[in-house]
């Protein structure tokens, strides 16, 4: 992919990536999770870029020189928004698609509640909601990141102290696309950096937003996802209007990225124009059924 150097609104400098501009194509907007490089899901863009113009760009600041002082109080939702904005505008893009994967399905709510207009359908896939202990069940992984990244977040020492502490996970190094995943745990200054926007993150109660968004919607999520549960998409689908759903009854979290899988079929199905209008837009797929909790409240 081709980069292209975005100024944000407040005089950031984003690194944004595009395959080969084709005026006749529509856009696609792909948002990346945080502090994850651009070719994260290098395989899902050479499929999307047959059809698309692919955009992406990777979030302000985590995983900048790690020798820079950088200010974290800047690293927040609202802003992760408007450098999404900002992308869109230096590509001339009026109206896209929006993939967003584990918390950039976050972002691509947001902001398609904030920018309505500039947003035709959204995918969420896998995605990170960071919802209330008593809206459901949180995975192990989750638990440990809430634990610990808000330490990470008080300061460098913090983050020197939580980094010494985490323990090298399993697989990772033999695998690529978790190994881009597990960026901002790579050094105390990422780490740092990551913290700060998590806690930002957290207080953002996408219940609520969900309830607001209009867009035609397909949540995707894996049930063998262990960063992740299916029941927090189950809710956000829920609260969306005009929404599918589809439990992967193989996929992990990071299928989406590694090319030929079922979920990323889904993702270029849905993205298919479709023949006829759906006969019912709030359907669920899923292999096996599906145990949520209640209450759904998104107060925190």
């Amino acid at each position: 992919m081709d980069e292209t150097l975005v100024t944000s609104v407040d005089g950031h400098p984003l690194r944004a990536f595009s395959r080969p501009w084709d005026a006749q194509k529509p856009a696609l907007t792909f948002v990346l999770p945080f502090g994850t490089k651009y070719d994260i899901a290098q395989p899902l863009f050479e499929q999307l870029g047959a059809r698309f113009n692919v955009l992406t760009w990777e979030a302000r600041m985590i995983l900048d020189d790690p020798r820079a002082d950088v200010d974290v109080a800047r690293i927040t939702p609202a802003m992760h928004v408007a450098d999404m904005m900002s992308v869109l505008a230096r590509f001339g893009v009026a109206r896209s698609d929006v993939i967003g994967y584990c918390s950039g399905a976050g972002i691509a709510l947001l902001a398609a509640q904030q920018y309505p207009s500039s947003f035709s359908r959204l995918l969420l896939v896998a995605g990170e909601y960071v919802l209330p202990r008593h809206t459901c069940a949180r995975t192990r992984f989750q638990e440990d990141v809430d634990a610990l990244l808000p330490l990470a977040a008080k300061s460098k020492a913090h983050a020197s102290a939580v980094f010494s502490r985490i323990p090298q996970r399993e697989g990772v190094a033999s695998d690529p696309v978790r190994r881009a995943a597990a960026l901002p745990f790579s050094r105390p200054e990422y780490l740092h950096r990551f913290g700060a926007n998590y806690v930002q993150y957290r207080h953002v109660r996408f219940l609520e937003v969900a309830r607001s968004i209009a867009h035609t919607a397909l949540v995707l999520v894996g049930r063998r996802d262990e960063q992740v549960t299916v029941e927090s998409s189950a809710l956000i689908h829920e609260k969306l209007a005009h929404s599918r759903f589809h439990v992967d009854p193989a996929a992990d979290h990071y299928d989406v990225c590694r090319g030929n899988t079922t979920i990323e079929r889904r993702v270029l199905e849905f993205l298919s124009p479709p023949s006829h209008p759906p006969a019912d837009d709030r359907h669920f797929d899923a292999a096996s059924p599906l145990r949520t909790t209640a209450p759904t409240m998104g107060l925190k």
